[in-house]
């Protein structure tokens, strides 16, 4: 079932592909950042506007931007609230941040994170504060913008970590994001309501496909049928004729031997392995009998192998075989 649905899940995935490519070369060059919403960011930390213009040539322009502030730009401090602040911690926060801070709330882009509370602190709520200047920040958006870079994250780091800023730029961005993950789900949609019908569409297709397929193969069913049976019958008259050709060609090899023996020889056993003959038996002169096939037209290779001897006045038991020139030997039979 999954190697049926996957030209369609393929067709899906084409269109969105080929959807967000059309849309980043239509759209105008300020949108253009905001619909590179996939791939990993590329990770960056500067301590003043030099380090960031200096780092800007070598990036990637396709690639989004991770931005870090650190070091004396950023201003950090650890703030305790009492615990039924926690109700409006934004707003607490930014008094206290207001009093603590070297220079005013207005000129500064805050970010804050509520620390774990301290066993001896458990009626307060620690906060860690940092802040950067909004002429600062600004500076730095605005290099990014010029290098036409993609900026994904800006977060300040502290000792407890970084801690993400929430501009406008990123906020926007995170939303053109939904919109367009909201969009595709709600095409899918569309996409699926349709795949019943492909669905039934394709599953006739397939079950006419099938349907003649099993017409074609009880055809040929019949035919292989009717094939097998001629070929047993052929086979079976080969056999037969097989079998009467060995009949003859061992008879006339019989015919033969018996020729050739002396009288005292005696065959015990007999075989025949294509055009080699293995027989053993007795002879009081087993080596003059091999020395009579050698010579004989028919008979090649002769080779005679444990000769035994036994008491004086009686046979010796031997193992002899030789190949048979079978065509030689037919003709020979016809004509005799």
């Amino acid at each position: 079932m999954i190697g049926f649905w996957t030209p369609v899940f393929n067709f899906i995935q084409k269109f969105f592909e080929i959807l967000g490519a059309w849309l980043e070369h239509v759209a105008p060059q300020k949108l253009r950042p905001f619909l590179k919403l996939s791939g990993p960011a590329e990770a960056l930390i500067i301590e003043n506007l030099h380090d960031l213009k200096k780092s800007l040539s070598k990036l990637d322009k396709s690639i989004p931007l991770h931005l870090t502030l650190a070091g004396k730009a950023v201003l950090t401090k650890t703030i305790y609230l009492p615990t039924k602040a926690g109700s409006e911690l934004d707003k607490a926060v930014r008094m206290e941040a207001a009093r603590v801070m070297p220079l005013q709330l207005s000129g500064l882009k805050i970010a804050y994170r509520e620390l774990e509370k301290d066993r001896n602190e458990e009626e307060s709520i620690a906060v860690i504060v940092a802040a950067i200047r909004h002429v600062f920040l600004d500076d730095v958006i605005d290099a990014i913008d010029r290098g036409q870079i993609t900026l994904a994250e800006i977060d300040i780091n502290t000792e407890v970590g970084a801690l993400p800023l929430r501009l406008s730029a990123v906020v926007r961005r995170s939303y053109l994001k939904v919109f367009f993950v909201s969009t595709a789900l709600v095409m899918s949609a569309m996409f699926v309501s349709f795949i019943p019908t492909i669905y039934i569409d394709r599953l006739e297709a397939e079950d006419l496909v099938v349907s003649k397929a099993i017409r074609t193969a009880r055809k040929n069913s019949v035919k292989v049928t009717e094939l097998q049976r001629q070929m047993q019958t052929m086979h079976n008259l080969s056999s037969a004729v097989r079998i009467e050709k060995t009949k003859s060609q061992t008879l006339a090899l019989l015919k033969l031997l018996t020729e050739l023996a002396p009288d005292d020889v005696t065959i015990v056993n007999f075989r025949i392995d294509g055009s080699r003959v293995y027989l053993n038996g007795k002879s009081q002169e087993p080596a003059e009998w091999a020395i009579a096939l050698e010579t004989n037209d028919f008979i090649e290779n002769v080779s005679l192998t444990n000769v035994l001897e036994l008491d004086e006045g009686q046979r010796r038991r031997f193992e002899l075989s030789f190949q048979v020139i079978w065509q030689d030997l037919n003709q020979g039979a016809q004509n005799g």
